[in-house]
């Protein structure tokens, strides 16, 4: 894929502190000042103060019913939280078969494995996470790989075998 076409998805709310937009934003322009040529989606509840050397588009409080295109149309999923419960977004990429590159925040750790259906760096390790998207950018035959892991994770949490388990436990 040509690389002006190449798009990276954010997801989520710029004032949430912990989910660290300003280290992606960070880890972004090092990829950019590297040379590589993408543009940026963030589907995002309220509009970021960003002005940067990419484009950007931004998609502020999309429907719900919305939010699996905007998934779809993109190549890779950024993820720079420092930390999480679960950390839904980057399952919701998976689940899209969204190659993602993620930081190792605490509650992904349920589902990611690193080299397997994701990359993930340290939170704050600006040059490991940039390093991974350089790689899926110029690695199609890895993001096709992390992609079809991706989607197979995600299968194993679908609501149908989430909810019994839930029933389940609830009953103990």
């Amino acid at each position: 894929k040509d690389n002006q076409e190449f798009t990276i998805l954010l997801v989520g709310n710029p004032n949430h502190r912990f989910k660290s937009f300003k280290d992606a934003l960070k880890v972004l322009e090092l990829v950019w000042n590297r040379g590589h040529r993408f543009k940026v989606k963030w589907v995002c509840q309220s509009m970021p103060a960003y002005q940067g050397p990419f484009p950007i588009e931004y998609i502020v409080n999309p429907p719900q019913s919305g939010l699996v295109s905007h998934y779809q149309e993109a190549d890779l999923f950024l993820y720079t939280s420092w930390y999480e419960g679960f950390g839904l977004p980057p399952l919701e990429a998976m689940a899209c078969g969204l190659p993602v590159v993620t930081t190792d925040c605490g509650g992904v750790r349920e589902y990611v494995l690193d080299q397997y259906n994701c990359l993930f760096a340290e939170p704050g390790d600006l040059y490991g996470l940039a390093t991974s998207v350089i790689q899926l950018m110029e690695k199609p035959e890895k993001r096709s790989s992390l992609s079809e892991n991706a989607r197979r994770t995600a299968e194993k949490f679908s609501y149908t075998k989430v909810i019994s388990q839930w029933e389940d436990f609830m009953k103990e």
